[in-house]
């Protein structure tokens, strides 16, 4: 079977991550899934935005969450990619599921935090009719084991981090293995680098679904097919299209 293709932060390649426009154009490549991240404004909205702190993909400055909506709207999260994107703004989540609802998967990273911000995530999410259609991910690993204490059913995915020297391949398989079968996770998202033939068969006994991330050259992304891996992600699906077929 194909492995799905995650298109990170939209087709992040060719256009502003985390907009309207990157999220049109990877599925019209013909990806799978799209990846975004939400965060809670100080007004109590859900915004689709990568990092903490405002500046790098817009033209504003601070913490986002001490943010509110209409500020976050005014600004411009095009024009960093360039002048031909300059215009662009960062959608808030409900703007996302009105344009695309179940056409398409979603891989939701949690960038929020708490159980107001899950109850309103939640909410949205119920108010479109896409939690069958949503992999939740998110480094608060306790914002995972409390949605999946609220909705056993989720999809989650937790975050495997490159294991240090000290710790050695074995010894951070079995400590991995371990953590994601305690949380009740559904999907594992390492780099290519730890997955070996072995842990992934060890993973899949469990019912663990293997996710390799940051596939971006031709070679990772080849590799990836090659593993038989069950998805990965990328900032340029288009190129992952063209690797796998259609």
């Amino acid at each position: 079977m194909k492995p799905k293709i995650i298109a990170h932060r939209g087709d992040s390649e060719k256009c502003p991550e985390n907009t309207l426009l990157a999220f049109k154009k990877a599925i019209e490549v013909g990806a799978d899934k799209i990846e975004l991240d939400v965060h809670l404004s100080a007004d109590k909205k859900l915004v689709v935005h990568h990092d903490a702190y405002l500046g790098r993909t817009d033209d504003g400055e601070g913490l986002l969450l001490k943010k509110d909506s209409v500020y976050l709207k005014s600004l411009d999260a095009g024009k960093w990619k360039g002048e031909g994107f300059k215009g662009l703004r960062m959608p808030f989540l409900h703007e996302v599921f009105q344009e695309f609802g179940r056409e398409i998967e979603y891989e939701v990273e949690m960038k929020g935090f708490g159980e107001e911000f899950l109850d309103l995530l939640l909410a949205e999410v119920d108010r479109f009719n896409l939690i069958d259609k949503i992999e939740f991910t998110s480094f608060h690993q306790y914002l995972i084991r409390e949605l999946k204490v609220k909705r056993p059913e989720v999809m989650t995915g937790m975050f495997v981090l490159d294991y240090p020297g000290w710790m050695g391949a074995d010894l951070g398989n079995m400590i991995t293995e371990s953590e994601l079968v305690l949380g009740k996770i559904d999907v594992a998202h390492s780099s290519l680098g730890i997955l070996t033939e072995e842990f992934m068969e060890r993973l899949r006994a469990r019912g663990i679904l293997i996710h390799p991330r940051n596939c971006n050259s031709e070679m990772d992304i080849k590799r990836a097919i090659n593993l038989r891996v069950d998805q990965f992600s990328t900032n340029d699906p288009e190129l992952a299209i063209k690797i796998r077929g259609r």
